[in-house]
């Protein structure tokens, strides 16, 4: 669960960096697409799964 925690930290941090680039769509698309989506697939396998499986 950690690393998951980790990995919306680290989509975050790297819409901010686009963001800050001037890249407003491409940042509001990977925060979107990737903070949002993947995070919410891959929390939903560790709760299927089960904690300790993983």
């Amino acid at each position: 669960m950690r690393s998951i925690i980790w990995l919306i930290v680290m989509f975050i941090c790297a819409g901010l960096i686009y963001w800050l680039l001037i890249a407003t769509y491409v940042a509001l698309f990977h925060l979107l697409v990737y903070a949002g989506a993947v995070v919410i697939l891959l929390v939903a396998a560790v709760m299927f799964v089960g904690g300790e499986a993983l």
